[in-house]
């Protein structure tokens, strides 16, 4: 379990017991203000945001990457339709180069 978890877990159950029965948790600053929330230091948080901006690159990288597929796949369908593609001929290269292998 992580520093944060550990801590976000402890707030959970410290709202939690005030819970008055009901679906719905009425967070009031009086049920807020006795909790402790600790706060990494800054050396932490640096590393912290560090991965998060790596993840959201990547992230970021990804959707681009499938948003160029989908182009791709429209243009390839639409090359085959209106007969710009032939197909039997790139199937019968790839058998080839298959062969070749």
């Amino acid at each position: 379990m992580t520093f944060t978890s550990r801590k976000c877990s402890a707030l959970f159950v410290s709202v939690r017991v005030t819970a008055n029965g009901v679906t719905r948790f009425g967070l009031t600053h009086e049920a807020i203000k006795p909790a402790r929330l600790s706060v990494p230091s800054l050396p932490e948080q640096s590393v912290i945001a560090t991965h998060l901006d790596k993840v959201t690159a990547a992230i970021a990288n990804t959707r681009c990457q499938v948003e160029l597929m989908w182009e791709y796949r429209a243009r390839l369908i639409s090359h085959m339709v209106t007969g710009k593609l032939d197909m039997h001929a790139i199937a019968q290269q790839i058998r080839m180069e298959h062969r070749q292998a």
